[in-house]
Order: C-alpha cells, then structure tokens, then sequence
C-alpha cells in the first residue's frame, strides 16, 4: 500500500503479508502526505512494516499488529543530500512482534530536516531485537560500494 501526494486517507482492516525474508517489501508507504489514519491493520514483512517517508506529516497509525519485518520506520531523510521533514505522528496500540526494531528514525550523511512530534502511546514490544533506533548517518547495506 503506496500513498504518495494524498490527504484525508484512511486504511482501516487491511492485512498485508509477504514472507519474513523477503526483500523490498514494505508493507505501508507513506510519502508526503497529509492526515493519514491507519487502523486494525496486520502488516507481516520482509523490510519496513510501516513507512514515513519526507513531507508527511497528521499522520495516525492505530490498533494494529506489525510482525517480522523492520518495524516502523521514519525516514529516511535527506538522502542525495536531500532536506526533509515528518511531524506530527502518532502511534497508539501498536503490536510489534519479532520485529527487528520497534520504532526508528533514519536520517542521511549530509542531508537536513527535522522530525518532530512523533507520539507513541500503548506499545507493546514481543520478541523485538532494538525498541527505538535513531540512525543520524543511515545508508543501507545495498547502498554500500563493494
């Protein structure tokens, strides 16, 4: 599920699954965009259960499970040296289980932005290897020369 340039979405009951080892395959996307409510969702993948990526911003993920996969992710941001901002984003009774991580903020080496409010309430962490992660010089390993 991509949203890209949208405003007042809402994605409730949707179940997305792809296998724990899979590459490339975030479950929800979201791209500058503006008052997104996410709910009662069950989101299994391989990469990025829910992501945040630049401009997004009124952004309500609620009551759904998140399992395998790298949890929820903001950003990342600034990348080609790029500027970018996320605010005003909650997450309220979550599920996260045998994520890679819980929650986290990625930015990248020579890039600028902020990210501001990001909210989590009732979280419940089951067999997750890192709770929050802020990654302020992010480059994944397919972005590695050699």
């Amino acid at each position: 599920c991509v949203l890209v340039n949208s405003s007042q979405v809402r994605v409730f009951g949707v179940s997305i699954s792809a296998p724990e080892n899979s590459r490339n395959t975030d479950g929800i996307s979201i791209f500058n965009s503006k008052n997104v409510h996410v709910k009662g969702c069950r989101i299994e993948t391989g990469d990025d259960n829910v992501v945040l990526k630049e401009g997004s911003k009124g952004v309500l993920i609620e009551d759904s499970v998140l399992l395998w996969g790298h949890g929820a992710s903001v950003g990342s941001l600034g990348e080609n040296k790029s500027k970018g901002s996320i605010f005003n984003v909650t997450f309220r009774n979550i599920v996260f289980k045998g994520t890679r991580n819980g929650s986290r903020i990625k930015t990248w080496q020579g890039g600028s932005g902020n990210v501001r409010n990001v909210t989590f309430e009732n979280i419940l962490f089951d067999k997750v290897k890192t709770s929050l992660q802020i990654d302020q010089y992010y480059c994944p390993s397919s972005q590695h020369p050699g």
